[in-house]
């Protein structure tokens, strides 16, 4: 299914202003008796190779960036990119015992510049924000992550950053156009990018996706995997 079909948005909407949608996801995890992350995490480590270069982008404090060090190996690299302060500290102590992982303080956009970083201790999670301002607010570097690819192209590339999805994908037109870059996976946040306005970011995104030439695929409502065709 298309989950980025107008229909299947409409859908998602009205599930969302009706207060179902989120029972409606508890119950699809339970009849797969699968969580979205573990099928997620189980096609990415499947499509990574011994020696790949795998980009980590939204790295937090590393679950993903420990586990694709390990699948490529010492002759392998992963760039774990992640701009928050406060996360990095475990981040780096996640991957301290793997010599292959290289972690980049900075936010990955569609353009270069500086964000400001919207931050909470009540949550795991952290969110760009270009414009905002306040306590719980830190300035990022932003850069585009064709400037990182220049040298080195990587084979895979994981990308979770809370409704930027769209954003990080549009810096990365030259990237994903290169022969070696095999896979994309994206973890889709509807809700932060209608938050933004993009109430059809999931639609751009897969639009964005299959103009370079990869088949995007869904592996469940909040999941995609873009394939070399």
């Amino acid at each position: 299914m298309d989950y980025a079909h107008p229909l299947a948005l409409a859908v998602r909407r009205i599930g969302q202003k009706a207060g179902i949608l989120r029972p409606l996801v508890k119950l699809y995890r339970k009849i797969t008796r699968s969580g979205y992350e573990d099928a997620f995490g189980v096609a990415l480590l499947n499509d990574v190779r011994t020696a790949d270069i795998v980009w980590d982008v939204g790295a937090n404090t590393g679950l993903y960036s420990r586990k694709l060090a390990e699948a490529v190996g010492l002759t392998g690299k992963v760039v774990a990119f992640e701009p928050t302060p406060s996360t990095l500290q475990a981040l780096r102590d996640t991957i301290a015992p793997y010599p292959q992982v290289t972690v980049v303080p900075v936010a990955l956009a569609d353009y270069s510049g500086v964000a400001h970083f919207g931050t909470s201790d009540h949550h795991q999670s952290n969110t760009l924000n270009a414009s905002a301002k306040s306590s719980e607010c830190i300035e990022v570097k932003v850069e585009r992550g064709d400037v990182y690819a220049a040298d080195q192209c990587p084979n895979v590339i994981k990308i979770d950053v809370e409704g930027f999805e769209l954003d990080v994908v549009r810096g990365l037109t030259q990237t994903l156009a290169q022969p070696q870059l095999r896979s994309v996976f994206v973890e889709v946040h509807f809700l932060e990018m209608a938050k933004r306005g993009l109430d059809d970011g999931a639609g751009q995104l897969k639009a964005a996706l299959e103009r370079v030439g990869l088949r995007v695929t869904w592996l469940d409502p909040s999941h995609i995997v873009a394939r070399r065709a």
